[in-house]
């Protein structure tokens, strides 16, 4: 096998009793095993785990199980990944390569101030159609003069401008639904306690 054999002893609860020596703890698939087990845990055991994701109860014990070849699959941590609410693989995984997996979330003041990240940036349209009509003008009059490239420079640069800040609400609304775990009301903000 390529995996190292941990002294432990395999449970079905999910508890092991392991003495590991400096070498196991250096070793990646290890590493990565034991945060598996770590997520099949959080995510209720491995029946809770089976369920959620869709595959045997075997699969995902033999994915935990540091005695096992069977790598976790991408598509399955991440489906519990998102079932839990926490990237346990994926902040492992950070960690062995030296990064520090950080959130992207709302600030508590953008939080309060999200009253309208969306509408003032809503004229990307409007924007992308004013570049439109000044390029079919100059199509049709079959030149572009250096004022027209000017006006085509400023619409651009409006465009993208509108479109950073438009992103920009798309990211604090993103984030706000996952972490209120509902949907944005486009109407009215909602409130924290609704």
């Amino acid at each position: 096998h390529a995996i190292r054999t941990l002294e432990c002893s395999w449970v079905r609860s999910m508890k092991t009793e392991c003495e590991q020596n400096e070498r196991d703890l250096l070793d990646p698939v290890l590493q990565i095993k034991a945060a598996v087990r770590r997520l099949v845990k959080l995510a209720g055991g491995i029946e809770a785990a089976a369920a959620e994701v869709g595959v045997s109860k075997s699969a995902i014990s033999n994915y935990a199980n540091p005695h096992m070849a069977d790598q976790a699959r991408v598509d399955v941590i991440f489906a519990l990944e998102q079932a839990i609410g926490d990237p346990v693989v994926v902040r492992q995984l950070a960690a062995m390569h030296g990064y520090d997996l950080v959130p992207v979330t709302v600030s508590e003041e953008a939080d309060a101030d999200m009253d309208a990240p969306l509408p003032e940036s809503m004229d990307v349209t409007y924007r992308a159609a004013e570049i439109g009509h000044v390029l079919a003008d100059a199509v049709s009059r079959g030149v572009m003069t250096d004022e027209t490239a000017v006006k085509l420079e400023e619409r651009c640069e409006r465009l993208v401008t509108r479109a950073i800040k438009l992103r920009e609400g798309v990211v604090r609304v993103r984030s706000w639904v996952k972490k209120h775990r509902k949907p944005w009301p486009l109407r009215k903000r909602p409130s924290e306690g609704v």
